[in-house]
């Protein structure tokens, strides 16, 4: 099968991997952003304090149309989840707002042909700070 040249957008979303578009998005579920909360007392007190601790960026996964000598992002995530490389991610939705983070391809899954398609889950882990462009 002969990969498309122009990766396609799920419905006007688009993840780009170090800069490469990854192509013939299919559904796209993150970043999960949360925070730590921390919990401590005095032994005067019976009510527990809590403070926000650490902001974790969670996971992004995404399913594809998986295409066999893709040369666009499909092939950068495949090669840096192999290698362990960490990466800037842009996820940009059809009003122009993004987000930004570096993150380290986690996995991949594919799955048996539906309707003669290739289709796999691809998975990131965000390493660092979310950026929403509203900020």
């Amino acid at each position: 099968m002969t990969a498309a040249t122009t990766p396609q957008s799920a419905f006007g979303t688009t993840v780009s991997w170090a800069g490469h578009d990854i192509g013939y998005l299919k559904d796209i579920d993150g970043p999960n952003v949360t925070r730590e909360v921390i919990a401590f007392g005095t032994h005067e007190s019976i009510w527990k304090t809590k403070l926000a601790g650490m902001a974790d960026g969670g996971q992004v996964t995404f399913d594809v149309a998986l295409i066999p000598g893709d040369t666009t992002g499909q092939k950068y995530f495949w090669a840096d989840l192999k290698a362990g490389t960490e990466q800037q991610v842009i996820i940009t939705y059809p009003d122009e707002t993004t987000y930004t983070f570096n993150a380290l391809a986690t996995g991949f899954k594919p799955a048996a042909p539906v309707d003669g398609e290739l289709v796999a889950s691809f998975t990131m882990e965000v390493s660092g700070v979310v950026t929403f462009s509203e900020e």
